[in-house]
């Protein structure tokens, strides 16, 4: 899921989700061109966009995927 992933930040593959270094060790995440989070590390911003992607993914209703 990965495209880009160093010390200055992370890009999810589909480009909808990137965590970008603010400061010394802050990292803001980015969601569709808005800020949605701030996290401490890289660590726990690679979670938060894990968790949020799987989340979306689950909301689809089995109706929507016949419309």
């Amino acid at each position: 899921m990965v495209v880009s992933e160093n010390l200055n930040g992370y890009v999810t593959k589909d480009r909808m989700w990137a965590a970008v270094a603010f400061g010394k060790s802050k990292f803001i995440i980015i969601h569709n061109g808005q800020q949605v989070h701030v996290t401490n590390n890289l660590i726990n911003a690679k979670s938060y966009i894990n968790k949020q992607t799987t989340i979306t993914k689950n909301k689809t209703s089995s109706l929507e995927q016949f419309l």
